[in-house]
């Protein structure tokens, strides 16, 4: 196999389903959300995942699926960055720990870390 691990796939019912519940529901055909090839169920003492069935899989399929090239994005999720604004820049920290108010970064000099701060 691959060895790109993907923790959903998609059922013949067309339901979006993770590993772990399909190794529980005892489902064992899966397809992949992005190219709807067929996924093999794997476990180890790690949990459980899902890999491509490489041989079953067209060229096609394997050219044009974000999974196995994480490189390629859908085009819309490029698209939704223009509609989200821009994140506020923190002027001004608080220590929790002192209490004491600070500009700059996010490092209390009373505490000595960044941690109790917000």
């Amino acid at each position: 196999m691959n060895g790109l691990k993907t923790g959903l796939g998609i059922t013949p019912g067309e339901h979006i389903i993770s590993a772990a519940s399909a190794l529980s529901r005892n489902i064992r055909r899966c397809f992949c959300l992005s190219c709807r090839g067929r996924l093999i169920l794997r476990t180890d003492a790690q949990g459980a995942w899902f890999e491509h069935d490489l041989h079953a899989l067209s060229a096609q399929q394997k050219a044009a699926c974000v999974v196995l090239n994480p490189e390629k994005s859908h085009p819309y999720i490029d698209d939704m960055a223009m509609f989200l604004s821009p994140l506020p820049a923190v002027l001004e920290w608080h220590c929790v720990m002192c209490e004491r108010l600070f500009p700059g970064k996010k490092f209390c000099e009373t505490c000595g870390t960044g941690i109790y701060c917000r």
